[in-house]
């Protein structure tokens, strides 16, 4: 059992145990020779173990070591045994607070993004509001010119058609 512990990587756990039923260590890693044939699993710890589904997980704390272990336990079929993986809660916590410091720095990101291009609409909106507004009241004024344009032209149309009419009387007279 030793040379497979010895081949097994703790990327993710602190330390990987086979115990036999009464919680005495027969194999692990990190590997300590002195702690090898003796009860490794407190009693109250491994009766909650032996108490649970042959699979499971549990939460020590540890008044001496580093607070509070996440064990994940499996019971090996047809045997009295019991192999154990654990990690520190800190432990555990410290990959996922370097995973989730570029996903907020990325979620802040987007949402300065979206705030600022919502910022942008609704200056061009209100940009185009006001150019609208400006040319309606210059298509007003336009208009009001024309008319008074187009009123002026009938007063002089009508002014001179009196002025003919009167050389026209005079001439035939």
């Amino acid at each position: 059992f030793e040379t497979l512990y010895d081949s097994i990587k703790l990327d993710f756990v602190s330390r990987i145990q086979l115990l036999n039923g009464d919680g005495v260590l027969l194999a692990g890693k990190p590997r300590d020779a002195t702690q090898f044939g003796k009860r490794f699993a407190d009693p109250a710890v491994l009766a909650q173990v032996l108490a649970r589904p042959p699979t499971g997980t549990i939460v020590v704390t540890d008044e001496t070591a580093a607070g509070r272990q996440y064990i994940a336990y499996r019971e090996v079929a047809d045997y009295p045994l019991i192999v154990a993986s654990a990690i520190g809660e800190d432990d555990a916590l410290t990959p996922w607070r370097h995973v989730m410091r570029p996903i907020a720095a990325s979620a802040l990101l987007v949402v300065l993004c979206v705030v600022l291009t919502s910022v942008l609409m609704v200056r061009d909106l209100l940009r185009k509001a006001a150019l609208d507004a400006a040319l309606k009241e210059s298509d007003a004024q336009r208009r009001r010119e024309l008319l008074e344009t187009n009123r002026q032209l009938q007063e002089l149309s009508a002014s001179l058609q009196s002025k003919l009419r009167g050389i026209l009387g005079r001439l035939e007279a």
